[in-house]
């Protein structure tokens, strides 16, 4: 039986942090720089994982820099990576109850996170309760039409789908995405930017992802002998498609940032004013 995804995630976390993480830092750079993170600021990483995004905020100068993530052993690897630097402080807890103080933070970020939490209208609310007023949050997700949401479709035919009243691609559509944070931020903008994953052959994919990712590593683990060859044919197939002729693969993925600020709210003749 497939664990729970906390477990799961918790199960790869060291795994994901070597394997995974380097070829998600330049978007969790990019998403840190898009959310406006400067000197001083005062930062919520949301499903932080092992820290990525926010160790790419402290980069940026953030003093005060807090990651929560449902998945306990992401929170521990965390914590070892940020242990010999001050301003940091990791969380187990859920993007849809926030375990934070309202109006706390001057940015909230999250990188390929928060587009997973069942309930995205409760996931935005939440962003808007820990800013501040003036403040920004910013996410990443995966394009709608990306070649990760092509890659699942392939996973899905070997293991279970997770059930989900979400499907976390629709982040992925900017429209889609600035209606979500248009509910309770302003200045909405969204920006694709690319996330490529390189390695030296389909089978050294196929090993990264089959072990490193907890959806994946969790179902992969449960398959008997033959199952696994099969899903194993099908994925070396595929990365087949992205290699170079020198063997090596480009998995040419895409991202969306998107963006939004909390307004400021004050009092005026005609009642409260968003500005």
């Amino acid at each position: 039986m497939t664990p729970p995804m906390p477990v799961a995630w918790s199960t790869v976390a060291r795994e994901y942090a070597r394997s995974i993480v380097p070829g998600l830092q330049p978007a969790a750079r990019a998403l840190a720089e898009f959310a406006h993170i400067r000197p001083g600021s005062r930062v919520l990483d949301v499903a932080c994982g092992p820290g990525t995004a926010a160790r790419e905020a402290r980069a940026l100068g953030a003093a005060e820099i807090t990651g929560v993530d449902y998945a306990p052993g992401m929170v521990a690897v965390a914590r070892e990576l940020t242990a010999d630097q001050p301003g940091f402080t990791f969380l187990e807890g859920n993007a849809l109850a926030l375990p934070v103080p309202d109006a706390a933070f001057d940015a909230a970020i999250s990188n390929f996170g928060v587009i997973f939490a069942p309930a995205p209208g409760q996931a935005v609310a939440e962003l808007a309760r820990v800013v501040r007023p003036d403040g920004w949050a910013a996410l990443t997700a995966w394009l709608h039409d990306d070649v990760t949401a092509e890659y699942y479709e392939l996973v899905y035919r070997h293991i279970a789908r997770q059930p989900s009243p979400h499907d976390p691609y629709e982040w992925g559509d900017p429209a889609r995405a600035a209606g979500w944070l248009g509910a309770a931020f302003r200045s909405i903008e969204t920006q694709p930017i690319p996330v490529p994953f390189e390695a030296e052959s389909p089978e050294a994919v196929w090993a990264i992802l089959n072990r490193s990712t907890g959806r994946v590593a969790a179902g992969y683990a449960e398959l008997d002998g033959e199952a696994r060859r099969a899903f194993d044919a099908d994925m070396l197939s595929y990365f087949a498609r992205f290699r170079r002729p020198d063997g090596s693969v480009h998995w040419p993925r895409t991202a969306l940032l998107a963006r939004g600020r909390r307004p400021v709210t004050r009092a005026g003749a005609a009642g409260e004013l968003f500005i």
